[in-house]
């Protein structure tokens, strides 16, 4: 009965994907004590003779597990554990989907398994982007908890972007922003995100959590393939913007386009300007035609026709 062999199969398929699933949770769990005593340990090197406090065990676990994530698109607004409890029924009632049809197709066992190869395979590199995003989510839920426990030193929360090639559309506008210590988005806001978050202390300590570099990978073009150039320092106050209006113009085109590209190099409006027209209230990226909309003198000095 092919429902028995059905039933049988994902019980076999659901095994290795709870593993995956509690394997995952522990890793979490340890990486949050980890961070809070990391993050401590940072904020007492920039600030002397003061004692930061850490969260404890309840606050720590309501800001990683409690804390909705805030990923555009359908998973926005699940908490930790549904976003991967989700990916594992998911991915099991997949593979069960791929016998079931080939088994009304009448496909023979091999082209059965070697669909099932292809999905596995896809299985793995999902089932990867979940654990990456998982635990960003934790580190910057850590790190969140251990600022609110400390509210009478912590004062802002800054976005910190990766500068290089591969930043998202959402990542590169958010690069440097800071927000009040319980406002704004917070990262992962995409699959796969590598922004992460910053302290920005109350004066008179503020002074110590300026200044300082950043790390960055400066891109370059090679026969029309984009490469990451080697690791280098920059002002830890530039943003991603910032960071890009001083590559060449075929990487600026390569990397947001050439109308961006054109717009940021001849619009006449700053880098933080340009960075308020890529998303919208959502933090999703917004149109071209919206951003004429919304500044339309900036498309008129780039000459940009429309």
């Amino acid at each position: 009965d092919l429902n028995k062999q059905l039933r049988a199969i994902n019980k076999i398929l659901l095994a290795p994907l709870q593993d995956y699933e509690a394997v995952l949770l522990s890793q979490i769990k340890e990486l949050a004590d980890y961070e809070v005593g990391f993050e401590v340990r940072s904020l007492e090197n920039v600030v002397q003779k003061v004692s930061f406090a850490l969260p404890s065990a309840t606050q720590l676990n309501a800001a990683v597990f409690a804390t909705p994530l805030m990923i555009v698109g359908p998973d926005n607004g699940k908490l930790l554990e549904s976003f991967i409890k989700d990916f594992t029924t998911k991915e099991a009632t997949k593979v069960s989907n791929i016998l079931r049809t080939g088994a009304a197709q009448g496909q023979t066992t091999n082209q059965v398994i070697s669909t099932m190869r292809d999905a596995v395979d896809v299985s793995a590199r999902n089932a990867e982007s979940i654990a990456r995003t998982a635990l960003q989510h934790t580190a910057v839920q850590a790190r969140q908890s251990t600022y609110n426990s400390n509210s009478d030193l912590v004062e802002f929360v800054q976005w910190l972007s990766i500068l290089d090639g591969k930043t998202s559309a959402q990542c590169k506008a958010l690069s440097n922003q800071k927000f009040p210590l319980n406002e704004g988005p917070r990262p992962p806001i995409h699959i796969r995100e590598r922004s992460t978050i910053n302290a920005v202390l109350r004066a008179p300590y503020d002074r110590l959590s300026r200044g300082g570099e950043q790390k960055a990978r400066a891109p370059y073009l090679e026969d029309g393939e984009l490469k990451r150039g080697p690791l280098t320092e920059v002002p830890a106050d530039q943003t991603y913007y910032d960071f890009l209006k001083n590559q060449p113009a075929a990487v600026q085109d390569s990397i947001i386009g050439p109308t961006r590209g054109k717009l940021l190099r001849n619009g006449g409006i700053s880098s933080q300007r340009f960075a308020e027209l890529q998303l919208d209230k959502n933090f999703k990226p917004i149109t071209l035609a919206e951003m004429r909309e919304l500044d339309p003198i900036a498309f008129m000095n780039a000459n940009i026709p429309e």
